[in-house]
């Protein structure tokens, strides 16, 4: 079982690397075309920013989340040294991205984790609100590094600030759409796999959840405790009031349902 386990987080990690990365750039790509590819542009912040928030969004749905920080400083030194001509100011900027892209990214999974927004358009907006406002924060903080810029030409700031809540906005919502689509595959994927040899314990349904039960038409779900995947839960499960998590392998337990 623990070898299965960590099969399924590998390949619903790097499911959800792909799928967020491409969304988030591929969305950028309607609206800009080839600039986003294009270092030297603005526009190309749908593909460094969907890269860091897929590397750090899919770390936080892993067991440990926090080897995410390392990912986060290898493709912040890929960013830094590799790509594009070095210069003094790349370690500040791609800095202040990385950072701000992956305090979106916690803070988004931090408030749909703890159902503080609920649904899939309420999820997509709030991804786009929150990325919004970081990509805004971080040009205030790049202004502290030239004051004698922001005294000189507000106005300029004031456009620029505008300029990346507008860009935050659709980088956001390309992320929270590459997450609603990553997220559906894996849950078909989990439930679509036929179940292991053997009866059922008393610990969940194998770790395999392939059939669901439903109450007035709707399956029953609970909220992985350890990395924030809704589950659907099998009648062994209900029965058992336990369940073993299909995408971190981590067991945990809810109150018994009475139907």
């Amino acid at each position: 079982m623990e070898n299965v386990s960590t099969q399924d987080v590998v390949k619903h990690t790097i499911l959800r690397l792909i799928v967020v990365a491409c969304s988030t750039a591929g969305f950028g790509f309607l609206f800009f075309r080839l600039n986003v590819f294009d270092m030297r542009m603005w526009p190309s912040q749908f593909l460094t920013s969907g890269v860091t928030a897929a590397i750090f969004y899919a770390a936080l749905k892993t067991p440990r989340w926090r080897d995410g920080f390392a990912a986060l400083f290898v493709w912040y030194l890929v960013l830094t040294f590799l790509v594009g001509e070095y210069n003094s100011w790349l370690p500040i900027l791609y800095f202040a991205y990385v950072a701000g892209i992956a305090a979106a990214v916690y803070l988004y999974h931090h408030f749909v984790r703890n159902d503080i927004v609920r649904g899939m358009v309420q999820r997509v907006a709030a991804a786009g609100v929150i990325t919004a406002v970081v990509n805004a924060v971080i040009i205030l903080f790049l202004g502290l590094f030239s004051w004698r810029t922001i005294f000189a030409s507000p106005g300029y700031i004031a456009s620029a600030v505008f300029k990346n809540l507008q860009i935050g906005t659709l980088i956001g919502i390309g992320f929270g759409v590459g997450v609603e689509i990553a997220e559906y595959i894996i849950r078909r994927f989990a439930h679509g796999e036929e179940p292991e040899p053997g009866p059922a314990t008393g610990s969940g349904s194998a770790g395999i959840h392939h059939e669901t039960t439903s109450m007035d038409g709707e399956p029953i779900a609970v909220t992985c405790a350890s990395c924030g995947e809704e589950l659907e839960l099998t009648p062994a499960e209900i029965s058992a009031g336990a369940y073993t998590c299909p995408s971190c392998g981590k067991p945990g337990t809810f109150p018994k349902i009475e139907f």
